[in-house]
């Protein structure tokens, strides 16, 4: 706890006034010097007994400041991937640059081997690690795939227009004031507008970009934004359309976390015929920490898991095949029905699907 500082007030007259005055104030025109920082200005008007406050991206090391009710002593005690996830997941912030997340490391560990945990809970966007949008949208899978959508854009620019993030529209092509609002909320939490009304010019990333992370750590930067290019076909809106798609497998798995997950889900299908993307991400989280951490993948990135197997429509899974013919190329259209009209399908359109096809 910080403990009560007695504060004594300086009256007009007094050095100590006169002294604050001469550092505070400059003849018109005249250069004011050295700018300083508000956690320096505040150091030098309201003094620290002791320690002086810790200048860590204007945010105090010794607790997350952020409205979590998790102190620095409580983190330590966790173990240090439960530690890094609480501060993506739980923190008011959701960017932190590497050096901020290293204040909350109290234990030796190689710099490659944080990363790896890190990489676990956030994305790298601009040289800054973003909390997963797994960990900040509570399960809703519209959010998180927008959110994602948003997180793909700024990674590849700093500067975004908001018809980049989603077009707000229902697949109907109408507008939907939910998505609107959802679409704001998003950039308001990443971004800044570039001005107003007639002059806006998109949303600027909020965080500077961290050139020293980038020039310390490239190969880092370069297999994050592979990551980021291969959910292209998912994220990207200008690239994508009406037709289902199937993500590829991402180029960063191992073939053994890719076998396990794999086998573990598709157990889970043999007496069931969909699975709730929650659902999944629930029983991976069951699992050993190699495999848990798979519960916070992208959507794409975890349906590119399974190669083309399984797809998932408003948060729902199902399998692509139940390996009939017969049945089969039927199935494929009914899902891409369901996929083009938000989840919904008259009976008439499924009639149709199945005169075109070959389905008896």
């Amino acid at each position: 706890e910080e403990p009560w500082v007695p504060l004594r007030p300086v009256m007009p007259g007094e050095s100590a006034a006169a002294t604050l005055k001469e550092a505070m104030t400059t003849a018109h025109g005249e250069a004011c010097g050295k700018a300083v920082t508000a956690r320096e200005y505040l150091d030098v008007m309201c003094p620290v007994s002791g320690n002086k406050r810790s200048d860590a991206g204007a945010d105090d090391a010794n607790s997350l400041g952020d409205g979590s009710g998790l102190s620095k002593s409580q983190l330590a005690a966790l173990p240090l991937e439960r530690r890094i996830r609480a501060l993506f997941a739980m923190g008011q912030k959701s960017c932190m640059k590497f050096s901020r997340i290293r204040q909350f490391v109290t234990e030796p560990v190689a710099l490659e081997q944080l990363i790896r945990v890190i990489q676990d809970s956030a994305h790298l966007v601009q040289g800054v690690w973003v909390a997963k949008s797994t960990l900040r949208c509570d399960g809703d899978v519209t959010w998180e795939n927008m959110r994602d959508s948003a997180l793909f854009q700024f990674a590849r620019t700093r500067n975004v227009k908001p018809e980049l993030v989603s077009p707000c529209t229902k697949r109907n092509g109408q507008n939907d004031s939910a998505l609107v609002k959802m679409r704001r909320d998003i950039l308001a939490e990443l971004s800044a507008p570039r001005g107003y009304g007639s002059t806006a010019d998109g949303w600027e990333f909020n965080d500077l970009t961290d050139e020293s992370f980038l020039a310390e750590f490239p190969d880092v930067a370069e297999r994050e934004m592979e990551s980021w290019l291969a959910l292209a076909p998912s994220l990207d809106v200008t690239l994508q359309g009406n037709d289902l798609v199937i993500p590829m497998t991402p180029p960063h798995i191992s073939q053994i976390r890719l076998t396990t997950v794999r086998t573990l889900v598709l157990s889970r299908f043999e007496d069931k015929t969909h699975l709730s993307l929650a659902d999944i991400r629930r029983f991976l989280l069951t699992q050993a920490p190699d495999i848990a951490a798979c519960a916070f993948f992208r959507q794409a990135e975890l349906l590119g898991m399974f190669n083309g197997e399984m797809a998932c429509i408003e948060g729902i899974c199902v399998l692509v095949s139940v390996g009939d013919p017969a049945i089969d190329p039927l199935r494929l259209k009914i899902l891409g029905l369901l996929y083009q009209q938000g989840g919904v399908v008259k009976r008439s359109d499924i009639i149709d699907a199945r005169a075109g096809g070959s389905a008896p």
